[in-house]
């Protein structure tokens, strides 16, 4: 399945919980040596179309945003630059990724003091 792939740190070889924020470079070995990794779940592409298998929960919110042409082209634009995790606890990395099919980016997380 090519589809876009965050990359789980808990479950790299890198082992990456540490006490201080990743490097770029710790990063950008992160993701060289994941890139190709398989996804951690076997459904891959099943929310597309379908019922889903057994066990998954859909969870699909909206809110209106306002309309016309404006409030879509913004509302694209923060999603084309990952803007849904900007959490202050959460960031991706490379943050200027393009969404899309194959692309690969770390979610770095800092939780209770650990990234």
């Amino acid at each position: 399945m090519n589809a876009a792939r965050t990359i789980a740190c808990a479950t790299t070889k890198t082992g990456l919980f540490t006490l201080t924020q990743p490097t770029e470079k710790t990063l950008r070995a992160l993701i060289e040596e994941n890139k190709d990794a398989p996804f951690s779940y076997p459904a891959v592409g099943a929310s597309r179309a379908g019922p889903l298998p057994a066990g998954y929960n859909v969870d699909r919110n909206r809110v209106r945003l306002g309309s016309g042409h404006q409030v879509f082209e913004e509302a694209k634009l923060a999603l084309q630059s990952w803007a849904m995790l900007d959490l202050g606890w959460v960031s991706v990395f490379p943050r200027d990724t393009k969404i899309r099919p194959g692309a690969v980016v770390a979610v770095v997380v800092s939780h209770f003091g650990f990234w």
